[in-house]
């Protein structure tokens, strides 16, 4: 995918919360619950070379950046993704799931 003058790959992950969220209750209103829309970007090398190059940002549900609890934007090299996806499996800072 192209974002500007940047090429690279792009992995966006919808978010659901709510005491009633079922597959089926997102399947049949898949807007009621969306809390957050998370995308990661890896840019070119050199970007990050340390963490794969990886660019975050989380939006809410309205498409808006979201903030962290200190009021930082969740936007680019933030730490907090960072240093979860470096647990991932598999090197690539990616987490896949199966059901």
């Amino acid at each position: 995918m192209r974002v500007g003058n940047h090429t690279g790959t792009v992995i966006i992950k919808k978010m659901f919360q709510g005491d009633d969220v079922t597959v089926e209750s997102v399947a049949n209103n898949p807007t009621k619950n969306l809390k957050f829309v998370a995308v990661m970007f890896q840019r070119e090398k050199g970007f990050d070379t340390k963490n794969q190059d990886w660019f975050y940002i989380r939006y809410d549900a309205k498409g808006k950046p979201t903030k962290n609890k200190k009021g930082m934007l969740m936007v680019g090299r933030f730490p907090k993704c960072i240093s979860c996806h470096q647990a991932a499996p598999g090197g690539d800072y990616i987490y896949s799931f199966t059901r």
